[in-house]
């Protein structure tokens, strides 16, 4: 999955507008590369979103369903933003399981974030396989502090990880009770929207949404 909030948003303006030349115009890139966002789209969630002829688009029926999961997506991957303030965090990072990044909020990265996102991948899947080693179907975060500079990393329904990245200005406790909300939050957001039929994602338990913040505090003893 390389899925992105720009794409996401391509869709409700496509589906709000009925068109995709003035969807394109909205968002100000060309209709081609707005027409490709939004068949990246579709082939990631893995449903038609548009039925599409010569003179209108329109939403199919899963396109209808998907509107309102797309919508409370953006809403819920901006207000990733508020965990910032309340936590006194620096930056949020979102990067799916494959290593691409998805969304950013706060200070901007001083950082290559293609390679950061890349890293943070093979990390969550080192820290997968660490987990079944000791008989435990996953850990749901990691902590790595530094001098000056630590960061905090939780997964999103299996599908994406949420990296919170902070300094000496705030604490590891404060940064986890405003990270627990939001994990609970986008596992719903991305269950929902990765699940549409029932069957498009594999491995997502249902308890996980509801213990997702537990599994934090009893990796790190709180």
């Amino acid at each position: 999955m390389n899925l992105s909030t720009r794409q996401l948003e391509a869709f409700l303006h496509v589906a709000r507008l009925q068109s995709f030349t003035k969807a394109a115009e909205c968002v100000h890139i060309s209709q081609a590369g707005l027409s490709m966002m939004v068949k990246e789209l579709e082939e990631q969630v893995g449903i038609r979103l548009f039925d599409r002829t010569t003179r209108s688009v329109t939403l199919t029926e899963a396109g209808r369903r998907f509107q309102p999961v797309a919508a409370r997506a953006v809403e819920e991957l901006g207000s990733v933003v508020a965990v910032l303030g309340e936590s006194n965090a620096r930056t949020a990072l979102i990067v799916d399981r494959t290593g691409q990044m998805v969304s950013t909020a706060g200070e901007a990265p001083a950082f290559d974030a293609t390679a950061f996102a890349s890293l943070t991948a093979a990390d969550f899947s080192a820290n997968d396989q660490l987990a079944r080693m000791l008989g435990e179907s996953e850990f749901g975060a990691l902590f790595h502090q530094g001098e000056r500079e630590s960061m905090y990393l939780a997964d999103i329904a299996r599908r994406v990880i949420l990296v919170v990245l902070f300094d000496n200005r705030t604490t590891l406790g404060l940064v986890k009770l405003r990270v627990k909300t939001a994990v609970v939050q986008l596992n719903q957001v991305f269950t929902d929207m990765f699940n549409r039929d029932g069957t498009n994602a594999p491995g997502v338990e249902s308890e996980f949404l509801g213990e997702a913040g537990d599994e934090i505090d009893k990796l790190f003893g709180y």
